[in-house]
């Protein structure tokens, strides 16, 4: 393998975002993960979670839910190059806008070997509508099936967030199947609708050559 190839080297970042891997010990990502978790809209359409406050122990929960999933990252605005040269007390912190994970939680020993898993993502308000969303997921993507061997990758979203359908199904994902009246929000029923991509579909999407495997 030629380790010099822009793949790997850039292994961690896309164009415009860089992929720290979560810490519960990262102030930061404890201050972003409360904002995430205060905000009722990206609650709302984050999790099918009954609509409440939250508070420093769920903050808690919800990082080491992160920090144990097959991958759980802090999503951050790329820094000039040059932080990356100078030494860690000098570096100035990074920007975090959102969260993002695929296996949330962990996948146990006993499923792994189906070799899929789901994709959560939530970003902070300010950050929002600029494509930093469909940048994450499309890396995220590329991640699973280049190196964690995964198989298929589901996402999952409800009828009330017509914006992540589309984006979803424009990135490629195709729609698996929809669960009818399983989400109660604000006095009304809504669908639960999932989405799929298959290693095939996304070499595919890629341009890849599937003969190789």
């Amino acid at each position: 393998m030629d380790y010099s190839t822009e793949d790997i080297v850039n292994a961690y970042k896309s164009n415009r975002l860089e992929y720290i891997r979560a810490d519960k010990t990262d102030g930061n990502l404890k201050k972003a993960a409360l904002t995430i978790l205060q905000d009722p809209v990206i609650q709302a359409l984050s999790a099918p979670t009954m609509l409440l406050p939250k508070g420093p122990k769920e903050v808690d929960s919800y990082i080491d839910s992160v920090v144990n999933s097959l991958l759980g990252v802090a999503i951050c605005l790329r820094e000039d190059d040059d932080n990356d040269k100078i030494e860690d007390k000098e570096k100035k912190p990074r920007t975090i806008i959102g969260v993002m994970c695929i296996g949330w939680g962990g996948i146990s020993p006993t499923v792994a070997h189906h070799r899929t898993a789901e994709i959560g993502i939530s970003l902070i308000k300010g950050h929002q509508g600029k494509g930093y969303g469909r940048e994450a997921i499309n890396w995220m993507v590329d991640w699973g099936f280049r190196h964690a061997g995964l198989h298929t990758i589901g996402i999952t979203t409800t009828n009330y967030n017509p914006r992540g359908v589309y984006l979803y199904e424009n990135i490629g994902f195709r729609l698996e199947g929809r669960r009818r009246d399983t989400i109660w929000m604000n006095r009304k029923w809504y669908d639960l609708i999932e989405f799929g991509m298959t290693e095939d579909e996304w070499e595919s999407l890629r341009g890849l050559d599937t003969k190789e495997k």
